[in-house]
């Protein structure tokens, strides 16, 4: 999408937050029920808006200290958001490399390593494997080639953006545009207050 038409929709979409209004169509319609029950229809947009654009999956105040972590399921894809020990966010696949279960069933909390449910393969806040049951002696089987994948991950003014593309452009650049109109916003500094697990999951 073109920067100018991107500052354009953003200012159209304030403008309707202040005067608490919407965009109607000039008169009633119906839309067919295809919208929103097409299999291949559905396949489509999650290809498009969840695998080639970087989504926003939580904000970088849902993991203030290292451990900190939460899950995020809603594209289809279980995810695992982390501040790690240097105080970076990373985002990996939560999904254990031996069998596939979630590593991390919780919607969030804070750990000192991940330990997989299902045959206690343990890993730490990079993704590193630091322990795998019963798999001393194995064939040619190696803990430090083992880790979670990791994914792209960009945090801007505060959100934490993943992104499946690794040959994207940062999100930074591409949000370049709206950095005047939500500079008084502070999103950066946004703080939940009182959230309960099941509140942030949702």
């Amino acid at each position: 999408m073109q920067r100018d038409l991107q500052a354009a929709l953003v200012r159209r979409v304030l403008a309707h937050l202040e005067g608490r209004t919407t965009d109607a169509a000039p008169a009633p319609s119906t839309i067919p029920v295809a919208a929103y029950a097409d299999a291949a229809r559905l396949e489509r947009e999650r290809a498009r808006l969840f695998r080639d654009l970087p989504l926003a999956i939580g904000h970088a105040s849902q993991l203030l200290a290292p451990g900190d972590f939460f899950t995020h399921d809603a594209a289809g894809v279980p995810l695992l958001a982390v501040r790690a020990d240097d105080g970076a966010i990373a985002v990996y696949l939560n999904v254990c490399r031996h069998r596939g279960t979630r590593v991390e069933p919780a919607p969030c909390g804070q750990r000192k390593a991940f330990v997989c449910p299902y045959h206690r393969w343990v890993y730490d806040r990079r993704g590193r494997l630091l322990a795998a049951t019963q798999m001393k002696g194995i064939g040619t089987f190696d803990l430090d080639e083992i880790r979670l994948p990791r994914l792209r991950t960009d945090v801007w003014k505060g959100f934490v953006f993943v992104c499946f593309d690794e040959t994207a452009e940062p999100i930074a650049p591409r949000l370049e545009p709206l950095d005047e109109l939500l500079r008084d916003y502070h999103l950066e500094d946004l703080r939940g207050s009182g959230l309960s697990d099941e509140t942030i999951r949702a």
